[in-house]
């Protein structure tokens, strides 16, 4: 799911019927930071690309890689909460 550089300050309501996704790309945008529970019920979700400025939703605990790269950030790998391991 592509939403890079849509001039987002926030995420978009409708996201959550976007819950099947594997890819979410929110860089190029003026995010402020996420909600911890932002892509709890996105069981399918690998990875989620950043602005640099963004930390991953839950903190770098809540994925199993967070990293930089050039003006983003990446969250791989999301945790589930309930036993700590990857969904």
């Amino acid at each position: 799911l592509d939403l890079s550089n849509c001039s987002l300050r926030s995420l978009p309501p409708e996201l959550p019927q976007a819950a099947a996704a594997v890819v979410v790309d929110l860089t190029e945008n003026p995010l402020g930071a996420l909600p911890n529970a932002s892509f709890l019920g996105f069981t399918r979700l690998q990875s989620l690309a950043l602005p640099l400025s963004v930390e991953c939703p839950g903190g770098s605990g809540a994925w199993e890689r967070d990293t930089t790269l050039g003006s983003s950030r990446l969250c791989q790998g999301q945790r589930n909460p309930c036993n700590g391991s990857a969904e």
